[in-house]
Order: C-alpha cells, then structure tokens, then sequence
C-alpha cells in the first residue's frame, strides 16, 4: 500500500490541527475519558505543548503527527512520568481522525513512536486503552505491548454502562 499520509514530528503550525483532532474524538464518545465539553485547551496551550515534545534523542518526550493533504488526521505524544522514579516510563496516547481509520496510520504512529523509543530516555512505553477497544488492543499487541493489569469498571457511561480499562505495557528495545 502507498502511503497517503506523512509523518513528522509536530509544529506550532499544527496546534489548530490537533485540537480539532482531539475535539473530534472526544465528540464520538467511545475512546477518550473526556466528554464533549471537559476538553477545552487553547493554540497558545497547544503550542506549548507542542514544544515540549521535541523528540529530540534523549529526550523523555515526543508529539508526531500524521498529516495528509496538509491536515492533521492522526498523532502520537508520548509524556514521562512525574517523577524521578517514574520519568523512564512514557506514557503513550494515540489518536487517529475517523475517516483515516484502518488505514495504517495508527500502526504507522507507534512505530515511528517506538523507534523514536530506541533513542530516548524513556525505557518503558505505557498506556490504558478501553477494554472495549479491541481493534486497538490488536494493534498495541502486534507491537510487543502486553496487558499489566485491568481497571475494573473504571469509567461510567450515560447510557448507565461501566467500561474497564485495560492497561497494557511494553519495554524499549535498547
């Protein structure tokens, strides 16, 4: 498959992009925690934010996107933990814009982020994901990402559900 999509680290000029981005899967209801209406940041926030994930070698963070035809359709942020005896664990986020979905953007996002792995600070990659979600579970799978543990009814639903939220792990390769 030709790829129709690139990937780079982020830009300042993507920070619009990537709250529309944000903005649009938080409105779908199914995989972020956040409700329409509790995700507000703005360009100013987003760029720093964007700053901050330089993926530089070495460094313990990093913001790449996928772009096609000059939009953001799809990112991948990777934080370190808080802490001195966490900041080696890097907590992973993916998102992708629905229409680009089943496409290989995801998959393509974190092996860019893992590769970017191989030459940070960060030694271990963390992230939940629903337990519901299992087209994503396959993915992180496919990847080396193995299931550390499970949040048990962890997110209640308006429809009166609860969902689990599964929480899957992976080492970097050195």
């Amino acid at each position: 498959m030709v790829a129709d999509f690139t990937l780079a680290p982020a830009v300042s000029s993507d920070a619009a992009g990537l709250i529309s981005l944000r903005a649009g899967v938080v409105a779908e209801g199914e995989f972020l925690v956040a409700e329409p209406g509790e995700f507000v940041v703005s360009i100013e926030a987003m760029i720093v934010r964007i700053r901050a994930g330089d993926a530089a070698p070495g460094s313990s963070r990093c913001l790449f996107v996928a772009r096609a035809r000059h939009q953001v359709i799809g990112v991948v942020e990777v934080q370190p933990g808080a802490f001195r005896r966490n900041r080696h664990v890097g907590h992973v986020e993916v998102l992708v814009r629905r229409d680009w979905r089943g496409r290989g953007v995801g998959r393509a996002l974190m092996e860019r982020m893992i590769e970017w792995a191989g030459t940070s600070a960060v030694r271990k990659l963390a992230l939940a994901v629903y337990a519901h979600n299992l087209p994503a579970i396959a993915l992180y799978r496919s990847l080396g990402f193995v299931e550390e543990g499970r949040r048990v009814g962890e997110y209640a639903f308006p429809d009166g559900s609860v969902r689990d939220d599964l929480l899957m792990a992976r080492a970097v390769g050195r």
